[in-house]
C-alpha cells in the first residue's frame, strides 16, 4: 500500500505543556519581537561600521586579534537579534508552547552571555587605545541588554504583565 507525500507539520505532544496567552499579548508578543529583532539586525552593522570608521580615524591600526575580539560582541548581538526574530514560533495560535519557550529563553541567556564576555575582552586585550576602547562594548552591552529584556519579558511574562493585557478595555503602550 503506497501512502501520499509525508507533509510535516507541528503537532501537539502530550507532554508538551501550552498556556493561553490573553489576545492582546499575543499581538504585542508577534509584532514586538519582530520590531526589535529588525531593529537589533539592522542597526548592530550599522553601529560596528560608524565604530570602526571613528575607531580608525583616531588611532593606528589594530592586530588581527584585537580586531576579532572586538567584533565577538555585535555577533553575539546579532546572534540576539536572530533568536528574537525565530522567537514567535513559541506561539502556537493564542498559546505559548512551553518547551519552545524555554530553548528561545536559554538561547537569549546564552547571547547575552556572549556579549557580555566579549565585552570583557575587549577591555582586557592589550591594544590602541582610543577614547572607542571603552564606549565600544557598552554600546553592545546597551544593545544585548535591550534585545534580552524585551525577549525575555514575551517568553515568560510574569502574572502581573499578563493581568495587564488580558484587560481589554485599556491599551497598555
Amino acid at each position: 500500500m503506497e501512502r501520499g507525500p509525508v507533509r510535516f507539520r507541528r503537532r501537539h505532544m502530550p507532554h508538551d505543556p501550552r498556556v493561553p496567552l490573553p489576545p492582546l499579548f499575543v499581538r504585542r508578543f508577534r509584532s514586538g519581537t519582530v520590531i526589535m529583532g529588525v531593529t537589533l539586525l539592522v542597526t548592530t552593522p550599522l553601529m560596528y561600521g560608524f565604530l570602526r570608521f571613528v575607531g580608525s580615524i583616531l588611532s593606528q591600526r589594530t592586530d588581527p586579534i584585537t580586531a576579532v575580539v572586538i567584533a565577538v560582541p555585535p555577533l553575539f548581538v546579532l546572534a540576539l537579534a536572530v533568536t528574537l526574530l525565530l522567537a514567535r514560533g513559541c506561539l502556537d495560535g493564542e498559546r505559548l508552547v512551553v518547551a519552545r519557550a524555554r530553548s528561545t529563553r536559554n538561547a537569549l541567556v546564552a547571547c547575552l552571555g556572549g556579549v557580555v564576555v566579549g565585552a570583557a575582552l575587549i577591555a582586557f586585550v592589550p591594544g590602541p587605545t582610543n577614547p572607542l576602547t571603552y564606549f565600544e562594548p557598552v554600546v553592545y552591552l546597551f544593545m544585548g541588554v535591550l534585545g534580552f529584556a524585551v525577549g525575555h519579558m514575551f517568553v515568560r511574562p510574569s502574572r502581573a504583565t499578563l493581568l495587564k493585557f488580558g484587560e481589554e478595555s485599556r491599551s497598555v503602550w
